[in-house]
């Protein structure tokens, strides 16, 4: 009953913001009936109810559900219960959650079941890029993810659109960042402020806060933030970090 109306609270402060929760479904969970279950097998069960309910018609959401339960599937029955047992584990959840910040583009828990890593790509990446008049125009994107026994369960996406003459940014076209797989059920996250600039500089940015929050099973209602920027430069690099 704690824990519900810690939940209830939470989608209460939530209502009053201009913040758009990524993941309704994580506050509408009944945490107490998942971990009441007496053993994992029967919260592999609830887990895969869960991941169904996602999957609403022929949307773009519902397709992402279908490829992810599928995969869910090949597990093993016991890779299964090792899977829901660490999403269910309040202390690891934090602590994946904490390892996001880490400026290491490969992070290991669980001895190595479960990884946190990053990949940013630049079109025409690898070209030097000498100084001269000519225009070029640069398209950056980057994820940051955590990934439980080969499934991704939760990314950070971003893309940064933008242009250059190898000297200094002339424009920024588009930039955004954005939650592209969320299969942790029992976080909550919402958007907070968000900037863009470095127009007549060599590198362009886009930062974009996040806040999250669960029931912590001893600490009750946990929270904390995440500061995500993507960078593209003159010469022709992306960045993507997690602060």
């Amino acid at each position: 009953m704690k824990k519900k109306m810690f939940v209830l609270l939470l989608v209460l402060c939530l209502s009053c913001t201009s913040a758009v929760s990524v993941s309704a479904a994580s506050i509408d969970t009944d945490y107490d009936e998942f971990i009441s279950k007496a053993n994992y097998s029967s919260r592999v069960d609830f887990y895969k109810d869960w991941i169904t309910s996602q999957i609403n018609g022929k949307d773009l959401n519902g397709y992402k559900s279908q490829i992810f339960l599928n995969e869910f599937n090949n597990l093993t029955e016991d890779e299964q219960e090792s899977f829901v047992s660490y999403i269910s584990n309040s202390d690891l959840l934090l602590e994946m959650l904490n390892s996001l910040f880490n400026t290491n583009n490969h992070v290991e828990l669980a001895n190595g079941d479960i990884v946190i890593s990053n990949s940013q790509t630049l079109d025409n990446g690898e070209k030097a890029v000498e100084n001269r008049a000519a225009m070029q125009y640069r398209i950056g994107t980057a994820t940051r993810s955590i990934s439980i026994l080969g499934l991704k369960v939760f990314e950070y996406s971003g893309e940064i659109r933008y242009n250059h003459n190898g000297s200094a940014v002339k424009g920024i076209s588009h930039a955004n960042i954005w939650i592209s797989a969320n299969w942790m059920p029992f976080v909550s996250f919402s958007w907070d402020n968000e900037s863009t600039y470095g127009i007549g500089t060599t590198v362009a940015h886009h930062i974009k806060y996040c806040t999250w929050s669960f029931v912590h099973e001893s600490l009750g209602l946990t929270y904390g933030s995440h500061q995500i920027e993507i960078t593209g430069s003159v010469s022709n690099r992306t960045t993507f970090s997690v602060r």
